[in-house]
């Protein structure tokens, strides 16, 4: 079983007082990018999703990114995944990203 590491995912993801929009959107997607694409989990929240890191496999440790508006799961939800329940997870992703021929994963 998983679980979730007491630190989110460095790096300068907040949206800072009186920035423009577009500057605070470039900085978290080329972070983003930044991340190895097959080490990010997603789970669909509210108007979007949120974004885990995998941090380690055996334990599996989870790690949030605190990407956009920063969504979180319950950590009961992360406490019941398994190591092939993100390997699916993260296969579903890039198959359906791969039908629309979008960016993997910064694209909504």
């Amino acid at each position: 079983m998983a679980r979730l590491h007491p630190k989110s995912y460095p790096g300068d993801w907040e949206f800072k007082r009186g920035e423009d929009i577009r500057i605070f959107s470039d900085r978290s997607q080329k972070q983003l990018a930044a991340i190895p694409q097959d080490r990010i989990v997603r789970f669909p929240f509210a108007d979007g999703h949120a974004l885990y890191f995998v941090y380690s496999e055996k334990p599996l440790v989870l790690q949030h990114i605190p990407y956009g508006d920063a969504w979180h799961v319950d950590q009961a939800l992360i406490r019941g995944l398994r190591l092939v329940d993100i390997k699916q997870r993260v296969a579903a992703d890039r198959k359906l990203h791969a039908i629309f021929e979008k960016p993997f994963p910064l694209s909504r």
